[in-house]
């Protein structure tokens, strides 16, 4: 299983680098994506590079932070806004499924996913 791991930089980034370390343990190297903690290699064009992981990938989490909802709305008509494009679908137009998850607000790790 692929997963890419979506989250606000503007938000607290904490969480989605452990849920991170959590899935990539789980499913190993090279099934997790997280733009600074995976394969981004200098010098490529980021918006391609992360639109292509996008694509490669069975399932997207979004990880949801305190300001999130707040970051969404006030950035619902930016066509730059990354978040926003990875969760409503990915650059080739398929739906795929979406987990979203918050470790402030949850108690455990599923330790099936």
């Amino acid at each position: 299983m692929k997963i890419f791991i979506s989250y606000r930089r503007s938000d607290d980034p904490s969480g989605a680098g452990r849920h991170y370390d959590h899935r990539d343990a789980r499913f190993g190297k090279g099934n997790v994506f997280l733009d600074v903690d995976s394969d981004m290699p200098l010098g490529v064009d980021f918006r391609a590079h992360i639109a292509k992981r996008n694509a490669d990938s069975d399932i997207v989490l979004a990880v949801i932070e305190p300001n999130w909802l707040r970051l969404i709305q006030e950035k619902a008509d930016d066509p730059r806004d990354f978040v926003r494009l990875e969760l409503e679908k990915d650059p080739l137009g398929n739906r795929k499924p979406l987990w979203g998850s918050s470790l402030r607000y949850s108690s455990f790790l599923s330790r099936d996913f």
